[in-house]
């Protein structure tokens, strides 16, 4: 599959199994050469394929996406072609009500459980590219899904020597525009689907919605559904069921409501970028702050994430507190206070000089998750 170039770079015989015989619209290749323009930083994309309605709309709203401010390595300004190459379209059609792309995670298998509640018909759909923890979620992936008695959708693409020579470059392990890749490819299912209300789900959490993180952000949710559909010529909503609800929240409910009824875990998922618990990358720190939140016993780390030996505690909790939403602040000091006897100096100052000021908040908070009834 040759899906364009990005400026004199010809990107070509990347491989894609698992979807339709091989089969990758504009669409795709769009979304996959974005990733690699992340990566490569470089701005210049041509798709070999045939053009979409609105280039000026496309560049702007894939440059927000890339320009990340925590972790983008540039600022990004995209100049989006296409070659006009026409494709013939072989996807096969089908019948599904929700396409979810699906990492084995805690917040797409809480997606998936949900949307097994509302009795939907579901395809959940694993996109391997390289990332670095793609051996540990796949695990996480076919293990949960067996037990649900759901096959898994597994997709390849191999852009993993983009992602090994720049990963570094892209701090915190972000992914450039990792949320439209795995939109666009569960958007092109969705255009096959006889169901003509199916959604993409992409489950971003309460504290996740916002400009901060730009593949998550209403912008994001609201400009994939404008762009695929128009692309698709139907109407195509790419959504978060967890909009209004925090991950303390989803846990706990999960934990009083889908425990019993599906025999699914939260423990069961996988989190760390790295794929080894590594206890000192963001999504390592995260985790460890929910479970903390709703008293479970944090993992077998290897590092204490409440060391902060990377300092990711320090830049995206104690430097931003002001800028933090209140539940998140109070979630963050709870658990603080419940690992104070492992903090670092400065993690101890910074607890003392906030915990008492919000105590009473932060009791009613912690009262408030562990009812588990925010999803009802």
């Amino acid at each position: 599959m040759q899906p364009g170039k990005i400026s004199n770079n010809k990107i070509s015989d990347i491989s894609i199994k698992g979807i339709n015989g091989g089969f990758v619209d504009n669409s795709v290749k769009l979304a996959i050469l974005t990733v690699v323009s992340g990566y490569l930083e470089d701005e210049n994309i041509l798709v070999h394929g045939e053009r979409f309605s609105n280039t000026n709309f496309l560049n702007n709203f894939l440059s927000y996406v890339l320009n990340d401010k925590r972790a983008a390595p540039i600022n990004f300004d995209l100049n989006i072609k296409f070659d006009g190459y026409k494709t013939k379209d072989n996807i096969s059609s089908n019948d599904y009500d929700l396409f979810l792309p699906y990492s084995g995670g805690a917040d797409s298998t809480a997606g998936l459980l949900y949307a097994l509640d509302c009795g939907l018909k579901v395809k959940p759909i694993y996109v391997a590219f390289g990332q670095k923890n793609e051996k540990q979620e796949i695990v996480a992936v076919k293990k949960i899904l067996r037990k649900l008695k759901i096959k898994p959708t597994i997709i390849r693409i191999d852009i993993n020597n983009y992602i090994d020579q720049e990963w570094k470059r892209w701090k915190m392990g972000i992914i450039p525009a990792r949320n439209y890749l795995f939109a666009a490819i569960a958007a092109s299912l969705l255009s096959k689907s006889r169901n003509k209300n199916s959604q993409v789900w992409v489950c971003a959490h309460k504290e996740e919605v916002d400009n901060i993180h730009t593949d998550k952000s209403n912008r994001f949710f609201e400009s994939c559904s404008k762009i695929f559909s128009e692309k698709y010529k139907r109407s195509v909503h790419v959504v978060t069921p967890f909009k209004n609800v925090t991950k303390p929240e989803i846990i706990s409910y999960w934990h009083k409501h889908w425990e019993n009824k599906y025999n699914i875990f939260v423990e069961e998922t996988i989190s760390c970028y790295f794929g080894n618990n590594c206890g000192t990358c963001k999504a390592c720190i995260n985790r460890a702050i929910v479970f903390t939140c709703l008293g479970m016993q944090i993992e077998n780390f290897k590092t204490n994430p409440f060391l902060d030996k990377e300092g990711i505690i320090k830049t995206s909790y104690i430097d931003k507190f002001s800028s933090l939403d209140n539940e998140r602040k109070l979630d963050f000091l709870y658990a603080l206070h419940e690992q104070k006897n492992v903090l670092p100096k400065e993690l101890k100052r910074f607890l003392d000089l906030n915990y008492k000021k919000h105590q009473k908040k932060v009791v009613n908070r912690i009262k408030l998750i562990k009812k588990g009834s925010h999803l009802k």
